[in-house]
């Protein structure tokens, strides 16, 4: 990826597009993200019953995604260094994802 193209605003429309194609088959509305974490990770199985019913808002808080943009091995051998990082749960919204760039 470019360097101009490493930027916070990338990454976070990154982030969204990541979390929309892991949530496209989940009901829709703001319990997208944690029933999507609760069916990746609860145990097949009919007889857990209810025992998970709220593993998918635990989960939430502790699940967290990680989007970053490294250069090519070619671009670092010339020394471009520029490295954008964001990371937030699931249900974050982009002023709560925490960001690291290197320039």
């Amino acid at each position: 990826m470019p360097p101009a193209r490493r930027t916070a605003e990338f990454c976070t429309a990154t982030f969204k597009d990541i979390v929309a194609d892991l949530t496209a088959l989940a009901p829709q509305g703001p319990n997208a993200a944690g029933w999507y974490l609760t069916n990746a990770f609860k145990p097949k199985g009919h007889f857990w019953g209810d025992r998970y019913e709220d593993v998918g808002a635990k989960l939430l808080e502790t699940v967290q995604l990680e989007v970053s943009f490294i250069p090519a091995t070619y671009e670092a051998l010339r020394g471009d260094d520029k490295r954008v990082r964001c990371v937030g749960r699931l249900n974050a919204e982009p002023n709560e994802l925490i960001f690291e760039s290197t320039s």
